[in-house]
């Protein structure tokens, strides 16, 4: 099912390149192993099914399992149980000094790293989006001093229009047309009264 599901999100190619990529991992890991320590470990599918139900998580984090056929678990919270063992496990040969046996699960999970890493959304994160935020605030600001705003009730109100000679608002009354001044030189609004009749604005 979990294969399934990841082939249909990704297509056959990019799936198989993953799996694939996962087993080569794996094999890297044994021979890194047994290069380093002279200890030879048999390549396990474990990590690699593992891996997948990583990836599978993390695409479709609210799909729900039955544990005993009763419970119902999203995969998200099955997947930090799993990362949790993972941690447990490293934790354990650590403490029994026995570090070769941390390569093959370093190892092997390094092509869900890779996809995770390579899959987020950095662009909230990009000196691009600081700069239109940034730019975003000082007009925001650069509104506020500049127009259409009024006091009501003691706090500053942002208004949509502002009559460039009389000052009313949408807020002083809601039969209130406004319109701006195609002659004029700038973005001058007028209330109906007033555009017919006022000088226009020329630089």
């Amino acid at each position: 099912m979990i294969g399934n599901a990841l082939e249909r999100a990704w297509g056959a190619f990019r799936f198989n390149v993953y799996f694939f990529s996962g087993v080569i991992f794996n094999i890297l890991a044994s021979w890194i192993t047994y290069l380093l320590t002279g200890v030879s470990l048999s390549p396990s599918l474990d990590y690699v099914y593992g891996t997948m139900f990583f990836a599978f998580a993390a695409l479709y984090p609210n799909t729900q399992f039955l544990l005993y056929f009763l419970i119902p678990v999203k995969a998200k919270y099955l997947a930090w149980f799993d990362a949790a063992l993972y941690i447990i496990m490293v934790v354990q040969y650590i403490m029994s000094k026995n570090y070769y046996a941390i390569i093959p699960v370093v190892v092997s999970m390094a092509n869900f790293l890779i996809f995770f890493f390579t899959t987020r959304n950095y662009r909230r994160i990009s000196p691009k989006e600081f700069e239109r935020k940034a730019r975003f605030r000082r007009q925001m600001n650069a509104g506020r001093n500049t127009g259409n705003t009024t006091t009501q009730r003691g706090h500053t109100v942002i208004t949509r229009h502002k009559c460039a000679v009389c000052g009313r608002t949408e807020l002083d009354d809601d039969r209130l047309e406004f319109r701006f001044c195609s002659k004029c030189d700038g973005n001058y609004e007028y209330c109906m009264e007033h555009l017919f009749t006022h000088e226009h604005v020329k630089k």
